[in-house]
């Protein structure tokens, strides 16, 4: 195979104000192209230490200093290609206008559902059926007019909805290349207005962890990740203590606005709240766990955890929630329908008395291997940016 690593492709990303989960999926694809391709990034960052031009840069939607930084980049480097990820809020929706004009091939990949939930100021456009968004975990209330993304604000929920509407008139615009982690993030990308000829489905990289299990241990279920109402995590609890499983207990490793309280009700019962934890730490809680819980209430993209689950061997118990069974061997037999408990409570159950847990684990590791090993990647990722 013919690596080019004189082609250069530079990648650019706003990081979070709190690093997660699209901050590390990047971090990683960086790691993995520079494998076959001579690779520079440009970061910005989302954290408030010029709160008045920060300030003046949301309300104007556009960032000079980002187009400038991004200028003289462009102007040293000389990309062949501009891999663009987060734009929210310090990039700008900016660099992409710029990127076409300057005549750069530019791609753009989607992480989440804000080009899905954000795409209208009106809430009915965003929530039409029922009363809650599986997209971005949006609860509607009795009277509610606009669309409130961010819980907490209309004006930040008011400016977000606005990056995302220029950011998607851009990409509509502009023809740009759209990457989707998944087929039914590709239709959702699709009912918004983008050209479904420019959206390639492309799974973020995750690299094989090699960790050994500890003798004696597999005496737990763990749920890794953010502890919120819309990750489900208080109906996980409920419905894990409704099993009343002999000595087996419940590890939640993440935070969240949840934790305290759930920690505070769950108290003196077979739940163990840890916390966060590194990511080092928090693989090796994984692989010594008889499996791994989520009860999301969202439409993921790439479930991370459960793909680095299946890379160590664990199985996970999941809802039929967006691209999550694209990531797992046909029939898989721990998938239950999104929201329902009781369906959740049997196939954990069914998992607990499992006594081919270890073949379930080696089936899913031969399988998220294979969809996601580094050659089939290369050559998939060389074949759009070729077109």
């Amino acid at each position: 195979m013919n690596k080019n690593k004189s082609e250069k492709i530079l990648i650019i990303h706003t990081h979070y104000r709190e690093k997660g989960g699209e901050d590390i999926a990047v971090d990683e694809e960086v790691k993995f192209l520079s494998k076959f391709f001579n690779v520079e990034t440009l970061f910005f960052s989302n954290k408030f230490n010029k709160k008045i031009l920060q300030s003046l840069f949301l309300i104007l939607n556009y960032n000079f200093f980002s187009v400038r930084k991004l200028n003289n980049k462009i102007n040293i480097y000389k990309p062949d290609i501009c891999y663009v990820h987060n734009t929210w809020f310090e990039g700008s929706t900016a660099i992409i206008r710029f990127l076409h004009k300057k005549g750069i091939k530019t791609i753009i990949k989607v992480h989440n559902s804000r080009l899905i939930c954000c795409n209208s100021y009106l809430v009915k456009s965003h929530i039409d059926k029922g009363q809650f968004c599986n997209g971005c975990g949006q609860q509607r209330t009795n009277y509610q007019l606009f669309n409130k993304t961010f819980r907490d604000s209309y004006l930040k929920s008011f400016l977000v909805v606005r990056h995302i509407k220029k950011l998607l008139s851009y990409l509509i615009f502009y023809e740009t290349t759209v990457l989707a982690l998944g087929v039914f993030q590709k239709n959702e990308l699709s009912k918004v207005g983008l050209n479904p000829n420019n959206i390639h489905i492309f799974h973020n990289y995750i690299k094989e962890q090699t960790i050994e299990k500890e003798k004696n241990k597999n005496d737990y279920f763990v749920y890794a990740g953010r502890v919120s109402e819309e990750k489900g995590v208080e109906e996980l609890i409920e419905v894990f203590l409704e099993c009343k499983f002999e000595n087996l207990k419940l590890y939640i490793v993440g935070d969240g606005p949840q934790l305290n309280d759930l920690k505070n009700y769950y108290d003196l019962t077979d739940v163990y709240f840890l916390g966060s934890k590194n990511r080092e730490d928090t693989l090796k809680i994984i692989r010594n766990s008889k499996g791994v819980l989520t009860f999301t209430k969202m439409y993921e993209g790439q479930p991370t955890v459960l793909c680095e689950a299946s890379m160590l061997s664990v199985p996970s118990v999941f809802p039929d929630a967006g691209s999550i069974p694209s990531f797992f061997p046909p029939n898989y037999p721990y998938v239950f329908e999104q929201g329902n408990k009781d369906d959740f409570k049997k196939k954990l159950i069914d998992l607990n008395n499992s006594e081919n847990l270890s073949d379930v684990g080696l089936d899913n590791k031969d399988f998220i291997l294979g969809l996601l090993e580094e050659e089939t990647l290369y050559i998939k990722f060389k074949k759009i940016v070729s077109n």
